[in-house]
């Protein structure tokens, strides 16, 4: 026993001093920070300190005893939060008060030692005190909701429309569903909320039976036979009073009005009927007009359908008729080989062709006419190999005379010569006299698109005709005299490039004339280079004549 009441009188000595030690950390560091103890945060429920106490202390025992079930070097540093913060909880630390005035409250519990470091212990505080003021504050908001319902449940128990403020107020000013709401203009403004919509319920509800008693009253008119649009209410009234529906109306105005009312729709009605049946009949019209357009369409339909059936036909046909041609074509080609053929001698033997059968949609006079045509082709396939051997034996000059026994000896003249439908020895001359005129004017125009497209000449001309312009400014004449240029022009060094040209050389036969083509030709070039105004021609001038000044002095 004495060494119980030592240990009991040692660890109150110890907590004793605890408490100093606590308070005198808490002035270091306050001083330290700047700031006065106990300005961080304002009291407000001092009067609730002793209660806390006593909370405190019943606590302790039960706190004390789950704390140390588990060892105090086995718990990790969030056990050691929680542990701290259940502490604060269970000792119903105000959180509006401050930690120095908290802080007796459990400074004696184990967990309190559990947070080694003060400065953690306040912030543990802090954090705990703003968690908890928000939670009060929830639930601050819960109890005011609570109270409006039951203030709104009152007015709906013991109010309606016709209620005043003053009269409500004084008669429950007592009752707890009253005194809830604690801000007396807010009461007020539920009560007039509640009022209002009283108010608009019964507005609404008046409105709607003053609403049916019109619907019913409609009703009653449209039954009663023998109102018309022009019927007087004075006589029509006698048949109505006796029904509830005429006296739900209670102003016998309001019947009058009604009674019109029902006269004008009477009158709309009739009026819409009248356009109803107008429309009727439009849409009867309308509708006959549109049959008749569909039966015309139909109609058309039908027209242009069997035409398109024959211009279809009529292309069936003519795809029949072409392929026919090809095919008797093409019969002709392997058939018939000889241009002294007749229709007449062939007919035999290309019916006998299959291919033939395939040309029934031709005429006999078409058939024909593609025979004459195919023969025709033969004799002019001779007639182009007979110009062909003359162009290869006979030169351009040559007469019929010089060359005919030439000409004979070629198997391509020979059969020309002795085929009866070419008219003979004589029809052969005409021929070669023609293929010669034609053979020099070939040559001529081969001449002259060889000259055009020598570039040499166009160069070597222009050259000269600037020349004689150069020259003919140096000796201060506006331009050169006509025929100038043939000094600068070497009709030799002309020729001998021609002759590089295979159609140049084809003319041999009429060099003369070939010269004088030629000098034509230079004498066009002079004249269309001299006809230049600017460009290459005026350029050349200015530099040569020293037309760097004359250049700067146009642009002056």
């Amino acid at each position: 026993m004495p060494d119980e009441l030592g240990d009991v009188v040692a660890r109150l000595l110890n907590e004793a001093m605890g408490i100093e030690e606590e308070m005198q950390q808490l002035e270091e560091e306050d001083n330290k920070e700047g700031q006065p103890v106990g300005t961080k945060r304002k009291a407000e429920d001092d009067d609730d300190a002793s209660d806390s106490e006593v909370k405190r202390i019943k606590a302790d025992s039960t706190s004390e005893s789950k704390a140390s079930e588990i060892k105090e070097e086995d718990m990790t540093p969030e056990q050691r939060v929680d542990h701290f913060k259940a502490l604060l909880r269970e000792v119903d630390v105000n959180p509006f008060s401050m930690w120095e005035k908290e802080l007796p409250k459990i400074i004696n519990d184990r967990r309190y030692t559990y947070i080694k470091k003060l400065k953690e212990r306040r912030q543990i505080f802090e954090d705990f005190c703003k968690d908890r003021v928000a939670e009060l504050r929830e639930a601050k908001k819960d109890t005011t909701k609570d109270a409006k319902e039951a203030f709104r449940k009152l007015l709906e128990e013991e109010t309606n429309y016709r209620t005043r403020w003053e009269d409500f107020s004084r008669k429950f000013k007592r009752d707890k569903r009253f005194t809830g709401v604690t801000d007396a203009k807010e009461r007020e403004s539920l009560f007039k909320d509640h009022a209002k919509a009283l108010k608009d319920t019964e507005t609404n509800r008046k409105r709607e039976e003053s609403r049916a008693a019109r619907e019913a009253f409609f009703q009653l008119l449209r039954e009663t036979r023998g109102i018309q649009a022009d019927s007087s209410w004075r006589k029509v009234k006698r048949d109505l009073e006796d029904d509830p529906r005429y006296r739900d109306v209670r102003s016998s105005s309001d019947r009058e009005d009604l009674f019109e009312e029902y006269l004008r729709e009477l009158s709309k009605e009739k009026e819409k009927d009248k356009a109803r049946l107008d429309e009727e009949r439009k849409a009867r019209e309308r509708k006959a007009r549109e049959e008749a357009s569909l039966r015309e369409r139909e109609a058309q339909v039908r027209r242009e359908r069997a035409s398109l059936n024959r211009e279809a036909e009529s292309r069936r046909n003519m795809l029949q008729r072409e392929d026919a041609f090809t095919t008797m074509k093409a019969l002709l080609i392997d058939v018939v080989r000889n241009s002294e053929a007749h229709f007449k001698d062939k007919i035999g033997e290309l019916e006998r062709n299959p291919r033939y059968l395939q040309c029934q949609v031709l005429s006999t006079i078409e058939k024909e006419r593609i025979f004459d045509k195919h023969v025709e082709s033969l004799r002019a396939k001779r007639l182009d190999a007979f110009a062909a051997a003359i162009d290869s034996i006979v030169s351009i000059t040559a007469t019929w005379t010089e060359c005919r026994d030439q000409i004979k000896g070629d198997p391509r003249a020979a059969r020309v010569l002795e085929s009866p439908s070419f008219g003979g020895e004589e029809a052969v001359q005409r021929f070669f006299d023609k293929h010669q005129a034609k053979r020099k004017v070939r040559a001529r125009d081969e001449l002259e698109e060889a000259l055009k497209e020598n570039n040499f000449l166009r160069f070597h001309v222009k050259q000269a005709v600037q020349n004689c312009g150069v020259q003919a400014a140096e000796k201060g004449l506006k331009e050169a005299p006509v025929g100038d240029e043939w000094r600068l022009i070497n009709l030799d060094e002309v020729f001998e490039v021609l002759k590089k040209d295979q159609r140049y050389l084809a003319y041999e036969a009429f060099s003369q004339e070939r010269d004088r083509i030629v000098k034509e030709f230079l004498a066009d070039l002079i004249k269309r280079f001299r006809a230049e105004k600017g460009g290459t021609k005026d350029k050349t001038l200015v530099e040569h004549a020293g037309g760097g000044s004359v250049g700067k002095d146009k642009g002056r």
